[in-house]
């Protein structure tokens, strides 16, 4: 069985080809039945980023991952824009153009959704036990750590 992190690059690895072949299938289609801008950027956070995305509150990301996800964010954008290479725009004006949050926000935002949804929950529930429970005993009479939400609330 392969260790956790190659699953993860695999699986976005997968999602990202995925997701590249459907958004030029979208662009294509785009230009063909003239969508105003606005219209394709809505379609593409509804379409693309949701089903990119799809899971993320519970994915254990490293900076690579998160920077070959936002490289194909921002590819995504730049081709519904309609900005090219050679104009040598930077990704903050590209996002700034679309109006449009880059992909560490929505990854932060499903994170802290799932975290309030287990922080609601009933304390019997298993994922709150999960979360606040207290893992035992530490080495030569330490004090066990602190809770995860201890550590974040």
């Amino acid at each position: 069985m392969l260790p956790r992190r190659f699953v993860l690059v695999g699986l976005l690895e997968e999602r990202i080809c995925l997701q590249v072949r459907a958004q030029s299938r979208f662009v294509t289609a785009d230009y063909h039945l003239s969508f105003h801008c606005q219209q394709s950027r809505r379609v593409y956070k509804a379409a693309i980023l949701t089903s990119l995305l799809y899971g993320a509150e519970s994915w254990v990301l490293y900076r690579r991952h998160v920077r070959k996800l936002e490289q194909f964010h921002v590819r995504c954008l730049r081709r519904i824009a309609h900005v090219r290479w050679l104009e040598k725009k930077p990704n903050t004006e590209v996002l700034q153009i679309c109006g449009i949050a880059g992909i560490e926000a929505f990854l932060l935002t499903a994170q802290l959704r799932c975290t309030g949804h287990v922080v609601r929950m009933n304390d019997d529930r298993l994922p709150k036990i999960i979360c606040s429970g207290v893992p035992r005993g530490g080495d030569m009479g330490e004090c066990p750590p602190p809770s995860w939400i201890e550590k974040n609330f």
